[in-house]
């Protein structure tokens, strides 16, 4: 292979790391945003929960988290409070 040739490949090599790396970045913000947003959920349902002196489904409502999402954060409150470490 001739060192013009070379030279494309290595390009092409180290452009693919940094692609990498900025991938592996932008996944790792949005892993970190979704457990601090779960992290803060929970504690805002402790604390209606606690205030209002209302059950989980009632401070679910006030706080008009999404059916969907209910079940998770149910889980976590009753599993000492932390968020599991599934993406899900």
């Amino acid at each position: 292979m001739c060192n013009f040739s070379q030279g494309f490949i290595e390009r092409g090599r180290e452009e693919g790391r940094v692609e990498g790396i900025e991938i592996g970045i932008e996944k790792g913000i949005k892993i970190g945003r979704e457990k601090e947003r779960k992290q803060s959920q929970i504690e805002s349902l402790k604390a209606v929960m606690e205030s209002l002196n209302v059950d989980f489904t009632k401070a679910a409502d006030i706080l008009k988290i999404p059916e969907a999402e209910r079940e998770k954060y149910h889980a976590c409150i009753t599993n000492d409070n932390k968020p599991d470490d599934s993406d899900g």
